[in-house]
């Protein structure tokens, strides 16, 4: 059974040839987006504070960051827009320090799972997916959270229709290993800006998203052809050099 992801979901819908270059011709890359960079870097810091530590000042915090980009950084790190790399180094420090200061230095939310792997069914279909961070408190109440590091912000709206963590709540809902579900939470970080977002969905809304996710999945299976979708996102594609509709080289700079 083929397993699917909302990432893959979310490709086919951005652009019909990326999604078969990816996912059917299965063609690697080992280009990576600087935005894309600073974001996993944030994330594993976030991820260092809930996993390893108790209590943690934000000398701490910046020395994990400072030390996890170091060690990662390689050649084949593009940026599009004209801003430095450095630039994007302070970004993702400045997310941190809004997030510190907002839920430190003890960070006791109870964390019940970071980085969480999950492996699940949505009817008929296999999906798998990465949960940045679980909570649960004594008397069932979960929280699934999403951390961005971008400077898009989902509107109240959009964040109810959202599939990414509703599609998550499906998971946790059918976990054999989480017995007590009094409540689930979702709540998106938009850590450059200090904004959360929080959705409480009924059984009417979550069955609404579960529908138009199969039907995503209805979509791609029953495509013959998948034809490129050219928006000022192409600027990021890294398969910019295997897309029938370019002819120019990639405007991507090394960073």
């Amino acid at each position: 059974m083929k397993t699917y992801s909302y990432s893959q979901l979310n490709a086919f819908k951005s652009c019909g040839e990326k999604y078969k270059i990816i996912y059917i011709d299965n063609k690697k890359n080992a280009k990576e987006g600087i935005e894309a960079f600073m974001g996993k870097r944030v994330h594993d810091t976030l991820e260092w504070i809930y996993k390893y530590s108790e209590r943690v000042l934000f000398k701490d915090i910046e020395e994990f960051y400072d030390d996890n980009w170091a060690k990662n950084w390689h050649k084949e790190i593009y940026a599009v827009k004209d801003i430095s790399s450095d630039e994007y180094y302070k970004t993702g420090k400045h997310c941190l320090a809004n997030y510190y200061y907002k839920y430190g230095p003890e960070f006791n939310q109870n964390s019940y799972a970071t980085e969480m792997m999950i492996n699940f069914n949505l009817d008929e279909f296999s999906f798998r997916g990465i949960i940045d961070r679980l909570d649960c408190d004594s008397d069932g109440n979960w929280i699934i959270h999403d951390y961005k590091a971008g400077k898009r912000i989902l509107s109240v709206p959009a964040s109810k229709k959202d599939g990414q963590l509703a599609l998550y709540q499906m998971a946790i809902m059918q976990e054999p290993s989480i017995k007590n579900i009094k409540s689930i939470e979702l709540r998106w970080h938009f850590l450059q800006q200090g904004i959360e977002r929080s959705v409480i969905h009924t059984e009417e809304s979550l069955n609404k998203i579960k529908e138009n996710l199969k039907g995503m999945v209805h979509n791609i299976i029953d495509s013959n052809e998948f034809e490129p979708k050219e928006t000022m996102l192409c600027n990021w594609c890294h398969y910019w050099e295997d897309c029938s509709a370019k002819e120019t080289t990639n405007p991507a700079r090394q960073a």
